[in-house]
């Protein structure tokens, strides 16, 4: 009878910010330790029988005390693909960090995040490089089909209603799913320590939708949007999971993260706070007065992103408030730092919230474009509150779905 031997099995976790940053382990530099010196990701062997996603939860676990709640498959190598005599496999898998938990370094000499710039300088065997390189276009890709799939959701409920504000909802998808799914701290049932305000109400299908996605708020929610017997209106409102203030009367949500911050320094809360507000927002008073307050009253911990898609509802900005640019050095004036990037690039979006200066709030200024994803959406002020109909749905489905 022919026996065959059964490769070890090794696994690695690369826990990942959304800039690229990864954990990494400065191995122990004795003879019995495999790359001695070196840094690598967390990780280690399974146990005979283990399969390979629990032993790569529970060595990542006993090697930094930290508990991943869902790792996504990476890659796997063989040793000879690596350069090693021994026979084994090596897996890797990855998940984003949730800000939340704290890490101790258990085993090695050394823990901690490094940019994907410090790499070179660090001694680190080479084949890691690729995989870090994967788990950074995994995170990507991740967050592109990630977008598509709210966006077709979207859709989908368009189809039971008679009109909503679709094309908002699509101009601010990825400025939401940087917020959710890269700065905000994140627990295990979806809730936050940091606080997120979407002043532009109109665009609520999208935060619906991505409040859906991490379980915040069930199918049926969504499904009864704008419905007799259903609980979600056009606008969100306070109460609702997931939901911090009612909003849509526009040019109350910056005041009202102003007040949350101030609430939160004096009950000694250590939390960020995230608005989005849209460019017809800039014509409120409110708005403004909140950002001359700011400054005066001494709150840093806030960041405004400004949903920049050119329209206010259905006429262009430069028609309707041609004054109100440039926007970005109009918040410099009252103190603010601000920049402007592209709206529809999450590590774009991303850098510019984590690099701010911790002293000064920021604000965002996102060029986006209404209606993002359907041709013939885009730029079309008519879109600002309407339902596809049957054939404009169905080629809608198909543009989001090839969208790059």
């Amino acid at each position: 009878m022919t026996v065959f031997s059964v490769p070890e099995q090794v696994c690695g976790v690369v826990l990942l910010l959304a800039d690229g940053a990864v954990l990494l382990q400065l191995r122990d530099e004795k003879p019995e330790i495999s790359d001695p010196g070196l840094w690598v990701f967390p990780g280690g062997h399974c146990e005979p029988g283990e399969a390979r996603e629990a032993g790569a939860l529970r060595e990542f676990f006993e090697e930094t005390r930290y508990r991943c709640a869902r790792l996504h498959p990476l890659a796997t190598y063989t040793a000879a693909e690596l350069g090693y005599s021994r026979d084994f496999e090596l897996t890797f898998y990855w998940e984003l960090f949730d800000g939340i938990q704290d890490y101790q370094c258990c085993e090695g000499q050394q823990l901690r995040f490094v940019a994907r710039w410090e790499a070179p300088g660090l001694p680190m065997p080479q084949y890691l490089m690729r995989v870090w390189d994967t788990a950074i276009a995994a995170d990507v890709a991740a967050s592109r089909d990630r977008c598509r799939r709210l966006r077709r959701r979207i859709l989908d409920i368009s189809q039971t209603v008679s009109a909503l504000h679709i094309a908002p909802a699509f101009s601010c998808m990825e400025i939401l799913d940087t917020i959710y799914f890269g700065l905000m701290r994140r627990n295990r049932d979806g809730s936050s320590p940091d606080t997120f305000l979407l002043s532009k109400g109109h665009g609520a299908m999208a935060q619906y939708a991505i409040l859906e996605e991490l379980g915040v708020m069930s199918k049926a929610d969504l499904d009864g949007y704008c419905q007799p017997h259903g609980r979600l209106g056009a606008h969100p409102d306070y109460g609702l999971p997931g939901i911090e203030a009612s909003t849509g009367s526009l040019g109350h949500g910056l005041p009202m993260a102003l007040g949350i911050c101030l609430a939160n320094r004096e009950s000694r809360v250590q939390s960020s706070t995230y608005v989005i507000i849209s460019d017809g927002e800039l014509m409120e008073g409110t708005t403004w007065e909140g950002v001359l307050a700011a400054l005066n009253v001494g709150v840093s911990d806030l960041v405004v992103f400004v949903d920049f898609n050119g329209f206010v509802s259905a006429t262009p900005i430069s028609v309707r408030h041609p004054n109100i640019l440039p926007v970005e050095p109009k918040f410099q004036a009252f103190g603010w730092d601000a920049c402007t990037v592209d709206g529809h690039d999450q590590h774009a979006l991303y850098q510019a919230a984590r690099t701010k200066h911790p002293a000064r709030p920021l604000a965002v200024v996102a060029k986006t474009v209404k209606g993002k994803g359907v041709s013939y959406m885009e730029n079309q002020g008519i879109w600002h509150y309407r339902s596809p109909n049957a054939a404009e749905y169905q080629q809608a489905l198909r543009e989001v779905a090839e969208e790059a």
